[in-house]
């Protein structure tokens, strides 16, 4: 029989947030293997393993004063949350930072001993006016999505993973970090981002919703568009229309439509305008 994880009294719990969801201000809180500080509760004690380790009896991850958590994301070896207090913006990460993960401009990692959290635990510098508006973490690097629609990887790069045209880690050594470290040269605007263990993908948005492809469809002059988007099986058609033989309809295979309720999206597009 399956039981729900007790957070304790007034905690509310936040995965990642399906598109059309706004994130839930919450504290954080984290449980299971420890190693090297991952759970940032400045231990290396797992939690949750035994009697009385959950519930109110679990920590709350202390991330600084008056800041809120509204996305967390974990990979097997850190995790980083993005902090909000009224119109300020952070990112903070702890755990292993053996490559630069945690993008502190060392390899200490954080979280595993006393006085490494909270406002001792410093924000990660994506440059000047720049704030990460989503996360993608994987064990030895870090990519978050910018307000402005670009893109920034930091940590392990041996296979080029942070997309900078070479194999130099970043983030593990003193001014790598905030206007310092390049963004991804993506050739457009992001709008979701994804990491594997050595690679990373970004999904883009080229300025319209979608892109609309016309494939000939001579043999059907007097069937609807509506009708003929159907049958191809595009049952999700956001632009169409017909004319001169032709039928123009946004075929998932050609393109991907945003959302604009997605807060993620509204966020990136909102910086364009």
């Amino acid at each position: 029989m399956m039981r729900d994880v007790r957070l304790g009294v007034g905690s509310a719990a936040q995965r990642r947030a399906p598109p059309l969801t706004p994130a839930i201000p919450a504290r954080s809180k984290c449980w299971g293997n420890n190693r090297l500080g991952r759970l940032g509760l400045g231990d290396t004690n797992d939690r949750g393993d035994g009697a009385d380790e959950m519930g109110a009896n679990l920590p709350s991850v202390d991330l600084g004063a008056n800041w809120t958590v509204v996305e967390i994301a974990a990979s097997a070896l850190h995790t980083c949350a993005r902090l909000e207090n009224g119109a300020a913006r952070a990112l903070k990460c702890w755990g292993y930072n053996g490559n630069g993960g945690l993008g502190l401009g060392d390899t200490l990692s954080r979280g595993d001993g006393e006085g490494e959290m909270g406002d001792s635990l410093p924000a990660v510098q994506l440059g000047t006016n720049r704030s990460a508006v989503a996360l993608a973490l994987r064990d030895r690097h870090s990519c978050a999505l910018l307000n402005d629609g670009s893109v920034k990887c930091w940590g392990r790069n041996y296979f080029g993973q942070l997309g900078l045209g070479d194999t130099l880690h970043r983030g593990d050594e003193g001014g790598e970090m905030g206007d310092s470290l390049p963004a991804v040269d993506l050739g457009g605007t992001a709008v979701q981002l994804t990491v594997g263990a050595e690679h990373t993908c970004a999904l883009l948005h080229d300025g319209q919703m979608c892109a609309p492809r016309p494939p000939p469809l001579p043999w059907m002059p007097g069937l609807s568009a509506r009708i003929a988007a159907e049958a191809l099986g595009d049952r999700e058609a956001g632009a169409w229309s017909e004319g001169g033989g032709w039928l123009r309809l946004c075929l998932p295979a050609s393109c991907v439509a945003t959302d604009p309720r997605d807060p993620r999206a509204q966020q990136v597009l909102g910086a364009q305008r």
